[in-house]
């Protein structure tokens, strides 16, 4: 990972804590999941809270996340699908797909 894929992925974990923090405060993780396929992209976001039941929510500044993920694809590899997962207590973690296009779908 390069040190503009590193400011990238922190700034989709600060992005993603706010918008998780602003719907529900008790929640305890927080989910991005991103696909580029050819001329289209598929986003999808959620989070989990105390009673461990997954919700999803379309977050304000989806524009902004958006084109946060595109240029994090081209600063790293050409990957088919990446999922921020991130921590209330702000751990975050970023996985890629290169090949598989239906990773993490159930995120």
């Amino acid at each position: 990972m390069n040190e503009q894929a590193d400011q990238l992925i922190q700034e989709i974990g600060n992005i993603l804590k706010i918008e998780a923090s602003n719907i529900d405060p008790n929640w305890v993780n927080a989910y991005a999941r991103i696909q580029f396929m050819e001329g289209a992209t598929k986003d999808t976001y959620s989070y989990i809270a105390n009673d461990e039941e997954q919700r999803y929510f379309f977050p304000e500044n989806d524009f902004e996340l958006e084109d946060l993920f595109s240029s994090l694809r081209k600063a790293t590899d050409a990957w088919k699908v990446c999922l921020v997962s991130l921590t209330s207590e702000s751990n975050i973690n970023i996985d890629f797909e290169y090949q598989d296009e239906s990773r993490w779908s159930a995120i």
